[in-house]
């Protein structure tokens, strides 16, 4: 093994370490919707015990639930937690460990299914650390759960295991209501051989099975809560983006918006997937007789193209107030695990000939590392919401109901900041554990970036893919 891969990934098991034993305990516990989400595990079983099975909590007449209408994954553990007799307080607390104990799992599923291709894993290590993803897993709802069991869906597919696959993508597809079909095309894109575009029928079927058995879960979910297989709450047609117009904003603010955007809270992943489309862009264009080198990596672009597609038609499209893009987190992890497998090593021979793709790869190395301080310093970044912009109240007293015009002219408010919010706000620390975590963290993503842009004596002399 490379000594700067091996140091690299060393020094990211210690910048874990230093979260865990130090931002952990400051993680976002009451964000609202996860003291909603143990308040409406408490219905859950209390509807059990009681024999209860349709509608329980379901106020009559209307479409709210006192169970709450978050994704099954999340009422999993918290339910378990409340069964257990603990207080409203330690189940959230618990619950940001299980957030972190997955975000670790992820990491190593990641180290393990790439350990004959080091340099596609390390680009897909860098998407994951240089992320918001290492502040959710310090949060006690249940984005890095859901993100880490998608990453882990597509390493099995990677792997081609269809008992780990079946299981991963039903675990994974119970992460949201929308996510078993993106699970499903993410892990046959990475399962599928160079002979066809389809992997072997026993895959496929475990693919399709998992995910048909979570959304017949999750339909009888609903019916528990609401007394219907719909979640009456997330299809209400107010909360429904309105027009092509506002709807195009939002796909664009998805990638690009100051605020939130997963350009500047997940960058390293950006250029991930802007170099990955365009080198399959490229091969179409030069060789469109061999679909198989670049109809993977554009079904990767598709997929993500289609999920921020469907977020823009939601009211909030980041799932606010919250840091950064919280609703694409679950799935951009496993984009990132995708490109990785279907472009990494194109990508790496692309740092490995050019010098100008290794000077601007570390730059984008160096922003995404400033997420690196994010366990720590979140709190200012979401306190920017609790504060009126011009003519508009904080972004959590706009109710899209009663007045859904300042709705969404001050949304564009919040969306559109002149400066991204992660430049503001967490560069400014001290000597501390803080600053510890974030020059471990740094080195190690510095290191796994050289390892990439190498020279290699297998690959000298080809020709970038």
């Amino acid at each position: 093994m490379d000594r700067r891969y091996a140091l690299g990934l060393s020094l990211i098991a210690a910048f874990l370490l230093i979260v865990l034993l130090d931002a952990r305990h400051l993680g976002y516990l009451d964000t609202g919707d996860s003291n909603n989400l143990v308040q409406g595990a408490r219905v859950v079983l209390h509807c059990l015990r009681r024999a209860e099975f349709v509608g329980c909590g379901h106020l009559s007449g209307s479409i709210h639930t006192l169970v709450f209408p978050y994704p099954l994954l999340q009422y999993l553990p918290a339910g378990f937690l409340v069964g257990l007799g603990m207080s409203d307080r330690q189940v959230l607390v618990a619950l940001g460990v299980v957030s972190f104990v997955a975000f670790a799992t992820a990491i190593l599923a990641v180290a393990l299914t790439f350990r004959d291709r080091p340099r596609s894993g390390a680009l897909v290590l860098l998407a994951l650390i240089g992320s918001s993803l290492v502040y959710q897993s310090t949060s006690a709802f249940g984005e890095a759960l859901a993100a880490s069991l998608v990453v882990l869906a597509v390493c099995a597919g990677i792997r081609r295991r269809p008992l780990a696959i079946f299981s991963l993508v039903f675990a994974a597809s119970l992460g949201k209501e929308t996510l078993a079909p993106f699970v499903v095309v993410l892990v046959l894109v990475c399962a599928r051989s160079d002979r066809g575009v389809l992997p072997d029928r026993r895959v496929t079927s475990a693919a399709m099975a998992g995910a048909f058995s979570a959304i017949v879960l999750a339909a009888t979910f609903n019916v528990f809560r609401f007394g219907s297989i719909k979640n009456l709450l997330y299809l209400d047609s107010p909360l429904h983006t309105p027009g092509i117009v506002r709807k195009f904003d939002f796909f664009l603010a998805i990638s690009g918006s100051p605020s939130a955007g997963v350009f500047w809270f997940w960058p390293f992943f950006s250029a991930l997937a802007l170099a990955g489309t365009g080198l399959g862009i490229r091969c179409l264009i030069r060789r469109p007789d061999m679909p198989n080198e670049y109809l993977p990596v554009l079904s990767v672009t598709g997929v993500m193209l289609l999920w921020f597609a469907g977020l823009s038609a939601w009211f909030s499209p980041f799932g606010w107030v919250a840091y950064g893009p919280r609703l694409e987190v679950p799935l951009l992890a496993g984009l990132a695990v995708a490109y990785g497998h279907t472009i990494g090593d194109a990508i790496a021979r692309v740092a490995q000939t050019h010098r100008g793709a290794r000077l601007a790869g570390l730059a984008i190395v160096l922003a995404g590392s400033l997420q690196l301080l994010a366990p720590w310093r979140y709190a200012a970044v979401i306190h920017q919401f609790s504060v009126g912009r011009g003519t508009c109240p904080p972004l959590g007293q706009l109710d899209v109901y009663r007045d859904p015009s300042q709705y969404y002219r001050c949304t564009d408010q919040f969306i559109w900041r002149l400066r991204p919010s992660v430049f503001d706000d967490l560069v400014d620390v001290g000597v501390s554990w803080a600053a510890a975590g974030w020059f471990t963290g740094s080195i190690a993503l510095v290191l796994l970036w050289r390892f990439i842009g190498a020279a290699d004596p297998l690959t000298q002399g080809r020709a970038p893919a």
